[in-house]
């Protein structure tokens, strides 16, 4: 694959993702708190020099706790931690000089640790050097700790309760991995946020409305949140989500987007009202929610305007995302249009068309291919590759990877199309 088809292929793939909201992380991403919730220890640790094994590849620190917060079989007092140096690294994420806190989990015996290192449990931070606190960070996260394990140990549903005490606290730490982590956590932590107490509820709220810390992920963090409002019902984050709409500022189109999840969306003389906003992040909502109730709002020949505008592209993507969610057979026209142009609002506009499916709409996506710029062609040949249920689709996308005089295109085809490269 050349270099210019994988930045086609990438690029219209995360376009088509970022459209429709933030890229949370996956799933099976492990926060601090998960790792609490399998920890065999965690605590305050002073560690001693490092046994060496396997010419300097293992080393494993033998370490004693100092202060124990959390102990899964009783009392602990000593550690063997092991780190082992690959993919090029030559330091050890362990410093003898510097006490550490952390959660430790015990190494499964493979015959790897067994044949290289003394007959002893060894042990491990769990999640890495990322849940390794030093210096002023100990005390902060000892806090959310101590009151996270009360709730591994308590009974429903003083044991939401309490964890959801420690996740939101762990939100106001001021340790930026933390807070991400607390955020993360929050997102998919499905219904727990029902057993807040009012005090965290509170907590949490001010958080969302809380704008003054200044590293450069605190936003993100707030965003994630933000979407866990709308993603979870948390109902009473509703005062603090508005709040962020009036402040008309970057964090205000996903406070109205959790709004609108929460069964409070704007009317059409609100929306009409908020497209004079000077946040990008609001103009964005406004273009989307527009563009997918064009026929109820009357609105079709603005959005018509717009799709042709020279407006910021993150606009004209959310009106084009928001054509392909109405469904309406008079967006295929403004997505056609869209798409022609030959930019990152083109990729989102031959998702739309996709998502429609019409022949109207494949026949758009079938003249991108053919005779559309490069970006065009790119969202074009996904497109067809999305639309269900059209065997007319496939025979083109078959045809095409014969004959396209565009190599970049056959190769995409094979790409989303699973088949073997051809030499032309």
């Amino acid at each position: 694959m050349s270099f210019g088809l994988k930045s086609l292929f990438a690029t219209t793939l995360v376009t088509l993702a970022l459209v429709t909201g933030t890229v949370h992380a996956d799933p099976g991403y492990k926060t601090y708190f998960n790792h609490l919730d399998r920890a065999w220890a965690v605590g305050s640790i002073e560690l001693f020099r490092p046994l060496t094994y396997r010419n300097g590849e293992l080393l494993a620190f033998s370490g004693k706790f100092s202060e124990v917060t959390y102990a899964k079989h009783g009392r602990v007092s000593t550690v063997f931690l092991i780190d082992e140096l690959k993919s090029g690294r030559t330091e050890s994420r362990f410093k003898t000089e510097v006490a550490i806190y952390a959660p430790i989990g015990v190494l499964p015996q493979y015959t790897y640790w067994r044949e290289n290192l003394p007959k002893t449990p060894h042990h491990t931070v769990l999640g890495g050097s990322r849940n390794i606190f030093t210096g002023d960070e100990v005390p902060k996260v000892r806090a959310v700790t101590e009151s996270y394990v009360a709730g591994m140990k308590a009974k429903m549903p003083r044991k939401a309760e309490l964890k959801m005490k420690a996740v939101v606290g762990a939100l106001h730490s001021g340790i930026p991995r933390l807070r991400a982590d607390a955020a993360q956590y929050l997102f998919h932590s499905g219904t727990q946020h029902k057993f807040m107490t009012d005090e965290t509820d509170k907590r949490l709220r001010a958080f969302i409305t809380d704008d003054s810390a200044s590293d450069e992920k605190a936003g993100d963090d707030r965003r994630t949140v933000i979407d866990a409002a709308g993603k979870w019902n948390m109902e009473r984050t509703a005062p603090a989500l508005e709040r962020l709409v009036a402040a008309d500022g970057d964090l205000s189109g996903a406070a109205l987007e959790a709004l609108e999840r929460l069964g409070k969306p704007r009317s059409g003389a609100q929306l009409l009202k908020l497209a004079a906003a000077k946040s990008v992040s609001v103009r964005v909502y406004v273009a989307g929610e527009r563009a997918e109730r064009a026929e109820e709002l009357k609105a079709w020949d603005e959005t018509k305007a717009l799709v042709s505008s020279d407006a910021p592209v993150e606009i004209r993507q959310a009106a084009a995302a928001g054509l392909g969610r109405s469904g309406d057979a008079k967006a295929v026209a403004l997505l056609a249009t869209a798409l022609d142009r030959g930019d990152a609002a083109s990729r989102v506009a031959a998702a739309g068309l996709a998502s429609i499916g019409s022949s109207a709409a494949v026949e758009a996506l079938k003249y991108a291919v053919l005779k559309g710029p490069r970006e065009a062609r790119g969202g074009a040949v996904i497109g067809l590759s999305e639309v269900r249920e059209c065997t007319a689709c496939i025979e083109f996308l078959d045809e095409q990877f014969e004959n396209h005089p565009d190599d970049d295109v056959r190769q995409l085809i094979r790409a989303v199309t699973l088949r073997p490269a051809k030499k032309h």
